[in-house]
C-alpha cells in the first residue's frame, strides 16, 4: 500500500523554488521590455535631434537680374559639383562677387549671386552652400525663376550661410574670407 508522506513533496519542488522561478522569469521579461522601450526612445530622440542640412539667415536685401544678364550669373551643378558661367566651368568665384553700395544699412557689402536648375532639390542647394562655405563665401543669394505672368526680371534675396552639413553629415560653420572684388 502506498502512503503519501511529507518527504514526497521534495520531488515537485518547494513553494519558495516556484516563487523564485516565477520572479526570475518575470524579471527577465520586464528587463527585455524595458530594453525595447529604451531603444525606441533612443531612436526617437536621435531622429528628433538631427541637425538641419543647412542654416541660413535671410535678409530684406535683394538683388535684381535682368533676363538678358542671366547667362552671366554663375550656375551650380550639384551632380558634377561644379560652377559654370555660359556653360564653361569656373574655378575662381571671387571674380563673380557682387560689390554692393546700398549704404550703411546694407546687409553686407559683397555677396555672391548664383542660380541652379529649376529642378534642383534641397540636397542640391545644400551642395552649393557647402561649396561656398568651403570657399569662405558666406553671403549669397539664389536667383529665382519668376512665374510667366510676372515681370521677367529675376530676383535673389540675400542670406548669410551660418552652417552647412558636409558630405559626411558634419556641420561646418561658414567663415567669410573672400575679399571684395578688385575693380
Amino acid at each position: 500500500m502506498n502512503v503519501w508522506s511529507p518527504s514526497d513533496v521534495s520531488d515537485i519542488g518547494s513553494p519558495s523554488d516556484m516563487i523564485s522561478w516565477r520572479q526570475g522569469w518575470i524579471s527577465a521579461m520586464l528587463l527585455a521590455l524595458l530594453t525595447i522601450i529604451a531603444l525606441v526612445i533612443f531612436q526617437i530622440a536621435r531622429a528628433g535631434s538631427q541637425s538641419p542640412s543647412y542654416v541660413i539667415k535671410t535678409t530684406e536685401q535683394t538683388h535684381w537680374v535682368l533676363p538678358e544678364n542671366m547667362e552671366n550669373i554663375p550656375r551650380f551643378d550639384p551632380v558634377k559639383r561644379q560652377w559654370t558661367v555660359r556653360h564653361r566651368e569656373i574655378a575662381d568665384l571671387s571674380k563673380h562677387m557682387v560689390d554692393n553700395w546700398e549704404g550703411p544699412d546694407a546687409f553686407v557689402r559683397t555677396y555672391f549671386v548664383f542660380t541652379m536648375d529649376t529642378q534642383a532639390d534641397s540636397n542640391g542647394v545644400r551642395e552649393a552652400l557647402a561649396d561656398l562655405t568651403r570657399r569662405g563665401i558666406c553671403h549669397a543669394g539664389i536667383v529665382d525663376f519668376p512665374p510667366r505672368d510676372l515681370s521677367p526680371d529675376h530676383m535673389a534675396v540675400m542670406f548669410q550661410i551660418v552652417e552647412v552639413q558636409d558630405e559626411n553629415g558634419d556641420s561646418q560653420r561658414c567663415r567669410q574670407r573672400t575679399p571684395p572684388p578688385v575693380r
